[in-house]
């Protein structure tokens, strides 16, 4: 027998080996590519892909469809940035305030007076002033009250005005006549630029009356 003869002998078992180990890979291969393909995944290098219906947990609390559209029901941690593109819509009250960039804040407040005599020329008869937030560097104070004489006048006048943080509103009169007694509205809007810790806001009034009343509601929206 021949060297090469006996080498040949020696090497076809593991020839035989050989091949019927890469006929088990391949299909082993063809396999796991048909089950993948039945659930709708593909396998690239480096990447596994959603081609139809959606990869999701055993206990279906989260799920990634071949649109891209994905749901979590537990937490999710971002460490990084999170991009959106696209609109982001949450629940009601989830963010909170303090969290946005620009917050908005609401305040108020109220005055009144009954049964005192006004003065002959503009005093304050009620004042109503709001808190500034310490974050806040734009706001719009809304005033609104009123002015009336007392029941059972018979004449003269009942006159107010609103004043916010030194700006003064336009002056509101009510001519009282014989059984006609009726509460003057009193308004005054302003924006600016908020400093110190408070908005002054009063409510001005004057009269030929011997008794009245005033009343004064504030609203402020502050923003960042």
């Amino acid at each position: 027998m021949s060297s090469s003869e006996w080498r040949r002998q020696e090497t076809d078992p593991f020839a035989r080996v050989w091949s019927e180990v890469k006929k088990v890979r391949e299909e082993t291969r063809q396999r796991v590519n048909y089950l993948l393909k039945n659930a709708g995944l593909s396998v690239a290098e480096g990447v596994l892909r959603v081609t139809s219906g959606r990869l999701a947990s055993e206990a279906d609390t989260w799920e990634l469809d071949g649109e891209g559209n994905a749901r979590f029901d537990g937490a999710m941690n971002v460490g990084g940035d999170a991009v959106f593109s696209g609109d982001l819509a949450v629940p009601n009250g989830s963010i909170s305030n303090d969290a946005l960039a620009n917050p908005v804040t609401f305040a108020g407040n109220t005055g009144s007076i009954s049964a005192a005599s006004p003065p002959a020329t503009f005093g304050v008869a009620v004042s109503a002033n709001l808190t500034i937030p310490a974050w806040a560097s734009t706001g719009v104070v809304m005033a609104s009250g009123f002015v009336a004489g007392a029941a059972g006048l018979s004449g003269g006048s009942i006159s107010g005005r609103i004043n916010i943080a030194g700006e003064m509103g336009p002056a509101s009169t009510e001519n009282i006549e014989p059984s006609t007694n009726e509460a003057r509205p009193v308004l005054h809007q302003r924006t600016l630029a908020p400093s110190g810790t408070t908005v002054p806001v009063s409510l001005q009034w004057q009269g030929t009356v011997p008794t009245g009343s005033a009343q004064l509601v504030v609203i402020g929206v502050f923003g960042r």
